[in-house]
């Protein structure tokens, strides 16, 4: 999971993990900020929950939208970004996440 600021700038990183394993198991973000996640395995269970009312979903203005001109690009900058350059360099990785 990643936190991102307004301007599209990395603030933090967290490695996630299942109970008990080497990572973060259950994060709280207190404040309102962008974030994703990278998955490093091909099943994640994620559940998000937010205090009411929902107001919709807010995207970030500046990451292009999945299968956009420039978006394999962008997602391999962010990952170089957190350490996880080289991870999804090949298409059938990518095909994964989609």
């Amino acid at each position: 999971m990643r936190a991102v600021s307004d301007e599209g700038k990395v603030i933090d990183h967290f490695k996630m993990a299942e109970a008990g394993a080497d990572g973060v198991f259950m994060m709280r973000l207190s404040n309102e900020c962008y974030h994703t996640l990278i998955p490093l395995t091909d099943t994640v269970a994620y559940i998000e929950t937010i205090l009411g009312p929902f107001k919709g979903t807010k995207y970030a203005p500046w990451s292009p939208e999945a299968g956009a001109p420039g978006a394999d690009e962008y997602f391999k900058d962010l990952c170089a970004r957190v350490g996880l350059a080289g991870v999804f360099d090949n298409s059938a990785s990518r095909e994964r996440l989609k």
